[in-house]
């Protein structure tokens, strides 16, 4: 704790979560409906996905994660058992989105890195050749449309969480 922490009485960021706390926990039990979301750091979110479709009669397979800049997800679990995790930690740093039972809802800003392309048949050498000069794997994945299979954190900080209950709305963001 700092100078300024002690003389003020604690830090700035505890402050703020103490209050959203306490906002969440005066609507326990009320009955209204809730949202929640919650954001992590840029490029932390990485979706595991995969890709189906054909080329020139074979159809292919390809498996990649796609590292995502901003994205935002809904906590899929009640408004109490958020205030259970709330309760457990002293601040927002200390969430973890990895602890969430959530699905994701926007994201945007991504970069693909392919794991492997597996075709059902495997292509011939002219096949080969062709494929290399229609752009290979690339032009593919530039023209395809992703499954996520599973959506994964680097750290699952988490950023920002916005709880709106009834018409109220309640938002923590950490400071660092």
């Amino acid at each position: 704790m700092g100078m300024f922490d002690s003389i003020f009485g604690g830090k700035k960021e505890d402050k703020k979560y103490e209050e959203f706390k306490e906002n969440i926990k005066s609507h326990l039990n009320s009955g209204n409906e809730a949202s929640i979301s919650f954001y992590v750091d840029k490029w932390d979110t990485i979706e595991q996905s995969e890709m189906s479709d054909n080329w020139n009669g074979k159809d292919y397979t390809i498996y990649a994660d796609i590292f995502v800049k901003n994205a935002e997800f809904k906590y899929e679990d009640s408004l109490n058992d958020f205030y259970v995790c709330l309760e457990n930690v002293k601040s927002i740093s200390d969430l973890n989105a990895n602890d969430f039972n959530f699905s994701p809802v926007v994201s945007d800003g991504e970069s693909v890195n392919i794991k492997r392309i597996e075709w059902e048949e495997p292509l011939t050498a002219e096949e080969e050749q062709d494929f290399k000069s229609f752009g290979g794997v690339n032009e593919l994945v530039a023209d395809g449309f992703w499954d996520c299979d599973e959506t994964i954190f680097k750290t699952g900080k988490i950023w920002r969480i916005e709880v709106t209950v009834g018409d109220n709305k309640y938002t923590l963001e950490r400071n660092d």
